[in-house]
């Protein structure tokens, strides 16, 4: 009987780097902390590796929005303003902050 190399891994790597984010043994559950890339987008590739060395490689795509999140109201895009336009604009901290709604006291 042949015996199986134990060659079990996943490695998780961010955009382009070469040296993975982290190794772990099979089965895996991780949490991915955002808070220190920078807003825009990203991908998230993870190498799977059996018993046997093979690969597999899923990707998967994402975007960072850990900056303020802004909800402008007033006038719309490219309408004609004339002397004064009231706008009302909201921000709340995305990463430590509930998004703002209606349901939500604003900040005077």
């Amino acid at each position: 009987m042949q015996e199986v190399p134990d060659n079990n891994r996943i490695d998780v790597f961010l955009d382009d780097e070469l040296e993975p984010l982290a190794s772990y043994r099979p089965p895996l559950r991780f949490e991915l902390d955002t808070s220190a890339l920078p807003d825009g987008p990203h991908v998230l590739r993870v190498e799977a590796y059996d018993s046997f060395g093979t690969p597999g490689v899923p990707t998967m795509r994402f975007t960072v929005r850990n900056g303020p999140g802004i909800a402008v109201s007033g006038p719309h895009e490219d309408d004609p303003l004339e002397a004064t336009a009231p706008i009302r604009v909201i921000s709340y901290a995305r990463a430590v902050e509930e998004p703002w709604g209606p349901a939500r006291p604003a900040s005077p």
